[in-house]
């Protein structure tokens, strides 16, 4: 991985998008220009093939109409001397008399005299040479020596050469080559040069800038002034990191105002904790004392029930500051194995009598396979005993609470949903109903779900509250399932 990583991090690496451009731009004008080439040396190849083609037939007429007359006027001496005069002709190679059986008669290489020749190709080129014939037709002047019955005499066969014409097409075509080498060449560059100023240079800031903000250096920007796409990306990056810039700041002001309030907190519980303890104690002596008195008193006698009602309000104080004392200094949770719908029995029966009396109807559901959960038992009633009694509350002219039991979506966890048809929670009000010392109730201590939810939080779990006001709530609690450890 690591020799992999440091091959590629060379500019002139495959795996770059400059160089991927580059190379296949070239071998695209590589390719075209070869092409063209190739198209270019084939026409020329055409054209000097029917330039030459030309050429040797004109040539081929005259000479023809020349040696016809020298042997009409002549005769057969005269062919000899004809032939002689046109030896030296440009590029005519050789001149043959043919007789109508393509046996060679007179020719300007007397070798091959008296040899038999085939007849020429359709397009007459036979390699570097063109071969060319045309018939002697038998005429009045013919017949003295020849009679009257042959119409076909012979032929006139011209080869002409074709060496110098190549010769110059070869050099037309290696000069070619060299121009078309040399304007690829510059092409390249000029490629190369464009591609590295408008992309590569461009890519490899921003790859740079990425780089830094990844190692969290958000204060990192990349140019501007480069048109087009990658000046687009160039801004977006910008504006990415800006924003990613002003996010860090916000969390570490979050992050800070959280570790503030998080001090306070325990400050706070601290103190509680302190004061708890310290009102306690008098509260029990308090009480003891009362009770004392209410002994020596008649039953009937009205100083007997202003000291029931003092217990009373020193029995409130004292369960405040049991939930103060829970939530500054919750007890460890003594783990095992707990079935949540067996708990929800117990707990249901023991808030029964305040159902019927409030005229609430209950509806359970946990039929479904709902695994035991890790937890601590007597905190489990603590959360749903809460739960339903902050409906209750929440249903003072009678109403109906659900309490179900079921697995998650994914069977990892346990599900307890507890809900009610009360006069539900304001909107507003949702996101701090968890908060300590939060309440809607004049006569509440806000401790209730504040404990709930911290109980909950110690067990790995998590609680969410969904809730329309005038509609009634629904809180889910979410324990993963598992064996007690």
């Amino acid at each position: 991985m690591a020799d992999k990583t440091s091959r590629c991090s060379s500019p002139y690496c495959f795996d770059r998008l400059g160089v991927r451009i580059i190379l296949s731009l070239v071998a695209c004008i590589a390719l075209t220009s070869v092409a063209g080439l190739f198209r270019d040396l084939r026409h020329n190849r055409r054209y000097i093939r029917h330039r030459e083609g030309a050429k040797a037939s004109s040539q081929a007429a005259v000479l023809r109409a020349y040696l016809e007359h020298e042997m009409f006027e002549s005769g057969h001496d005269g062919t000899r001397i004809a032939l002689e005069a046109v030896r030296g002709q440009p590029n005519l190679e050789d001149l043959l008399i043919l007789d109508s059986k393509r046996k060679v008669v007179r020719a300007l290489d007397r070798k091959m005299e008296g040899r038999t020749v085939p007849s020429p190709s359709a397009d007459g080129w036979d390699g570097e040479f063109i071969r060319m014939d045309f018939p002697i037709k038998a005429k009045k002047a013919c017949y003295r020596c020849h009679g009257r019955d042959k119409q076909l005499l012979g032929y006139f066969e011209f080869v002409v050469s074709t060496v110098e014409a190549y010769a110059d097409l070869k050099r037309w075509q290696l000069s070619h080559i060299l121009a078309e080498s040399v304007s690829l060449a510059v092409i390249c560059v000029l490629v190369i040069f464009i591609i590295a100023t408008m992309l590569n240079r461009p890519l490899s800031a921003l790859s740079a800038a990425m780089a830094k903000a990844g190692g969290g250096d958000y204060s990192v920007r990349v140019p501007e002034n480069v048109s087009g796409e990658m000046g687009e990306l160039a801004r977006q990056f910008n504006s990415m990191a800006g924003k990613l810039e002003e996010n860090r700041a916000e969390l570490e002001r979050l992050h800070r105002e959280s570790i503030s309030h998080m001090d306070r907190l325990v400050s706070l519980g601290e103190l509680a904790a302190s004061l708890a303890h310290e009102i306690r104690n008098p509260l029990a002596g308090i009480a003891a004392a009362i009770q004392v008195l209410q002994r020596d008193l008649p039953a009937e006698d009205r100083r007997s029930f202003v000291l029931t009602e003092v217990l009373r309000q020193v029995a409130r104080l004292n369960k405040t500051v049991d939930n103060l004392l829970s939530y500054a200094r919750p007890a460890a949770p003594v783990m095992s194995s707990v079935s949540l719908p067996e708990t929800a029995a117990r707990v249901l029966s023991i808030v029964e009598p305040q159902l019927r009396k409030q005229n609430v109807s209950l509806e359970t559901d946990w039929s479904g396979p709902v695994g035991a959960v890790t937890a601590d038992q007597g905190q489990m009633e603590q959360i749903l005993l809460n739960l339903c009694l902050n409906s209750l509350q929440a249903m003072p002219a009678g109403g109906r609470l659900r309490v179900g039991v079921r697995p998650s979506d994914d069977g990892s966890a346990a599900v307890l949903e507890v809900s009610d048809t009360g006069v539900g929670i304001p909107a507003d009000k949702l996101s701090s109903i968890f908060k300590p010392f939060f309440t809607t109730r004049a006569k509440g201590t806000g401790l209730g779900l504040a404990i709930v939810k911290k109980i909950i939080e110690s067990h790995g779990g998590r609680i969410e509250v969904f809730s329309e006001e005038g509609k009634g709530a629904r809180f889910m609690v979410t324990l993963p399932s598992g064996p007690a450890a």
